[in-house]
């Protein structure tokens, strides 16, 4: 079931997760390139967290969504 309501700013980030997840790569290689991603106690996952959310936050923004709209969505501005 899909909801329809408004939620705010997870609505906004929502309606650009195609951008994050087409994106996201363009970041995470590099970490993984350079094995930056590997940790070792269990608390280190709460920064993997964060890191991921400011990743998102990031992608989805208006002027990241801008500038790749013509990529992603193959559409020109006129």
């Amino acid at each position: 079931m899909i909801p329809s309501g408004d939620f705010g700013w997870l609505t906004k980030i929502g309606e650009k997760t195609l951008y994050v997840y087409l994106l996201h790569g363009f970041i995470v290689q590099p970490f993984r390139e350079f094995e930056i991603l590997w940790y070792n106690h269990w608390y280190e996952t709460f920064w993997f967290v964060l890191l991921s959310a400011l990743i998102v936050i990031l992608l989805s923004s208006r002027p990241v969504v801008a500038l790749t709209r013509p990529l992603v969505e193959l559409k020109w501005k006129k």
